[in-house]
């Protein structure tokens, strides 16, 4: 069948102001930029001076819950579609592709990224707290929680050590 394009206002392109639908925003290790996640996007903008730069640019698939990574040249991201979540890595800039690792199927959130760089620790909606590898993308379970009340983490400074909450 043809394909055939819908005349619809909702259907057409059009600008919208994202500053006014943020939904996380959290500050570089250096404090020169923010990174925030609006509208289904990841954007890092300037503090003082610079561009606001869309780290994603996808049109129709939701990024949410963004983390710097802990020298502030990368920012993470979790990528959702209907095969599921990805953590999503991509420099700052924005200018390299991104890196993807399979999650699954859950609603997740990010929640810490370790000193050393090698680990991302993260929650999904079924109460378990996970660590993923960078540097293979295996993922392991921490924890489970009896109540759906959130994780506080904390990396120890050598990155060998993990502190949580249990509710």
């Amino acid at each position: 069948p043809a394909e055939t394009t819908s005349t619809e206002p909702w259907s057409r392109e059009q600008w919208k102001d994202a500053s006014k639908t943020i939904q996380h925003a959290t500050i570089s290790p250096s404090g020169k930029r923010a990174l925030l996640t609006a509208r289904g996007e990841v954007f890092t903008v300037p503090t003082d001076e610079g561009s606001t730069r869309n780290l994603s640019g996808t049109d129709g698939i939701r990024e949410y819950s963004a983390l710097w990574a802990p020298g502030g040249e990368q920012g993470a991201c979790i990528e959702g579609s209907l095969d599921g979540q990805s953590l999503v890595l991509q420099d700052q800039d924005g200018l390299a592709a991104p890196r993807r690792l399979a999650l699954g199927p859950h609603f997740y959130e990010l929640l810490a990224w370790s000193p050393d760089d090698t680990r991302i620790v993260f929650r999904d909606n079924h109460l378990a707290l996970y660590a993923i590898t960078l540097a293979d993308g295996d993922v392991d379970l921490i924890a489970r929680n009896a109540r759906r009340e959130g994780f506080d983490v904390a990396f120890s400074p050598d990155s060998r050590w993990l502190a949580y909450t249990l509710e």
